[in-house]
């Protein structure tokens, strides 16, 4: 998937994180990995409570 636009991006030096505001309430995150050039973009799976905050923390714990 190729992505238009993003709002905000997070990178390190495995994964690509971009956030997408749809609306004022609801945000897309979506994920690319470094071993796929940051080429392909997939929608991550978030907490289906994550409507009561509108802030969130990405954060990368794997070793590769």
């Amino acid at each position: 998937m190729e992505l238009q636009s993003g709002n905000s991006i997070v990178m390190t030096k495995h994964y690509m994180f971009i956030a997408k505001a749809l609306t004022e309430h609801t945000v897309e995150v979506y994920v690319s990995r470094a071993e796929e050039g940051f080429r392909q973009f997939n929608r991550a799976r978030m907490p289906n409570n994550m409507h009561i905050t509108d802030h969130f923390t990405v954060m990368d714990t794997s070793e590769s």
